[in-house]
């Protein structure tokens, strides 16, 4: 998957507020959303988006024991390498630095970036039994069960987030 226009060229300035340490008062500081190819972005270790790309196999079989019973399961596996994320707000006095030596007037910065490699598997099992009930109706009765496992495989932290005490990514 190419990386959107959004993804790519997305700007964004806001003004937060957060609380003074020594009176306690509330300051106005700006906080941006900045593309890749911004200084800031560049300064905090941002590159060129690349294409997202998976592996995805999936496979299932259905099993009908009897003509009221049926069971079947559809089992899946995703990989997707370079997936594109936003970053945390990354903040603190070593960002603060970062940007005003790349001239830029702002306490905390995110950026879209290709930072983790993810991977899921699962499975999806249904059944269903179908009987006569009552004056000649049917009664349907279903069941479903979907187990997935997402995990993270590889997270890619540039250098200069590194370097600082700012999370990347929040858990």
């Amino acid at each position: 998957r190419a990386p959107a226009l959004s993804q790519s060229f997305y700007a964004s300035i806001v003004t937060n507020f957060a609380a003074d340490e020594v009176t306690g008062d509330l300051v106005p500081y700006e906080v941006g959303i900045f593309p890749v190819d911004h200084a800031a972005s560049r300064a905090l270790g941002a590159e060129p988006l690349r294409d997202e790309t998976s592996v995805n196999v999936s496979g299932g079989f259905a099993l009908s024991p009897s003509e009221a019973v049926t069971i079947t399961a559809d089992l899946f596996y995703i990989k997707v390498n370079d997936r594109i994320l936003l970053t945390n707000e990354l903040a603190g006095d070593d960002v603060e630095a970062i940007l005003a030596s790349a001239g830029i007037d702002a306490r905390a910065a995110r950026y879209f970036t290709n930072a983790l490699d993810t991977e899921t598997k699962g499975v999806d099992v249904t059944a269903k039994w179908t009987g006569l009930v009552a004056d000649g109706q049917l009664l349907d009765i279903n069941g479903y069960v979907n187990f997935t496992r997402n995990r993270i495989v590889r997270i890619r932290v540039p250098e200069e987030i590194l370097a600082t005490d700012a999370t990347f990514f929040d858990p």
